[in-house]
């Protein structure tokens, strides 16, 4: 069981099978840097924001972005040295992108100090087959690739806790770090992801946030990195609002994007040709009776979520790329390097 008093100091966090974390709490805003610093997490340092697709992506997604979690974000972060900031929940891209850093340590791929989360893992655990004996450092310095989930504290379970209300979450077992923060419903953490990663680059260091998925709390984020002047990379066929951004992107003429072809005209004969007066007439096909006519739908009425999405679309500080993990990974790596937009290849 938790302690009674998780807001004193730092809580250690058991999730069982040698999967080990550190939970802290920030009341206020001004709480915030403390909080961080009491989990080993001081800047500047670059930070990648990972926002999307949660509870409601289906398997058919999570199985289209795995390769761009695994074979591109992951590199991406450690090649950088930046730390991964999420919603922490055990769901969707927070699911996969702490699953892909768990097997990475375990498979020995990232550096020793980054492999406390895996320790003790087995057959049976939630990384697999990938088995490894890992450097705690749960209890002694920050992990080199840190991975932090930042939650509303009424809407998540802690390990051995109960859950604070009918739809909380459990938190991903593989993450490094937890932030608790103040809230009672989903998207109340979103501000706060944004401040965390405004703290942890202490305004110096490069960021981006990378947008897979999402719904309704996945457009706040990213209107909150816009507001924040975070690069915002957005992965094209990843799904809802994700191609929502997208889709507005093309209707808004984003040379990047693929454009429909267009229709050839069809050629008439001139209304002032005649037949000649010997010829013979090819006589005219029998138009089959046509059933019936298909209904064509009423386009559906703009509402203020279209403008938002119109909005986020048309920042040039937005970047769309496909899902070519290579293609993410490069694009991924410059952000976090500090390059601007323009020296970001999306295709």
């Amino acid at each position: 069981m938790p302690p009674r008093n998780p807001g004193a100091g730092v809580l250690p966090l058991d999730f069982g099978a040698g999967r080990r974390a550190r939970l802290a709490r920030a009341d206020d805003t001004g709480a915030l840097p403390a909080a961080l610093a009491s989990l080993g997490l001081t800047g500047p340092r670059p930070v990648l924001v990972l926002v999307g697709g949660a509870g409601g992506m289906t398997e058919t997604d999570l199985q289209r972005v795995r390769a761009v979690i695994d074979r591109a974000v992951l590199p991406a972060v450690a090649a950088t040295g930046a730390t991964v900031v999420d919603g922490g929940t055990d769901a969707g891209v927070m699911r996969l992108i702490g699953r892909a850093r768990a097997a990475a340590s375990a498979a020995h791929v990232l550096p020793a100090g980054s492999r406390d989360v895996a320790a003790g893992s087995t057959a049976g655990s939630m990384v697999g087959s990938m088995a490894g004996s890992m450097a705690g450092s749960v209890a002694g310095t920050a992990p080199d690739l840190p991975l932090v989930g930042v939650a509303a504290r009424g809407t998540v379970r802690l390990p051995g806790g109960a859950p604070p209300s009918a739809d909380a979450a459990d938190l991903e077992p593989h993450h490094s770090h937890f932030l608790m923060v103040p809230g009672d419903r989903w998207g109340d953490e979103a501000a706060w992801l944004s401040r965390t990663a405004g703290a942890l680059t202490g305004g110096t260091a490069a960021s981006a946030t990378l947008l897979i998925n999402g719904g309704a709390i996945a457009l706040t984020d990213a209107e909150l990195s816009l507001r924040a002047d975070r690069p915002l990379l957005v992965l094209r066929g990843s799904g809802r609002t994700a191609d929502r951004i997208a889709d507005a992107r093309q209707v808004a003429g984003d040379p990047t994007v693929p454009r429909i072809s267009t229709v050839p005209r069809i050629s008439t004969v001139p209304r002032n040709s005649t037949v000649p007066r010997n010829s013979t007439v090819p006589p005219i096909p029998a138009v089959p009776p046509i059933l019936a006519v298909p209904r064509i739908p009423a386009p559906r009425r703009r509402d203020r979520t279209d403008a938002r999405v119109d909005a986020v679309a048309a920042d040039p500080r937005v970047q769309l790329t496909s899902d070519d993990p290579d293609t993410v990974r490069r694009g991924l790596t410059a952000l976090l390097r500090g390059a601007s937009r323009s020296m970001i290849s999306a295709d």
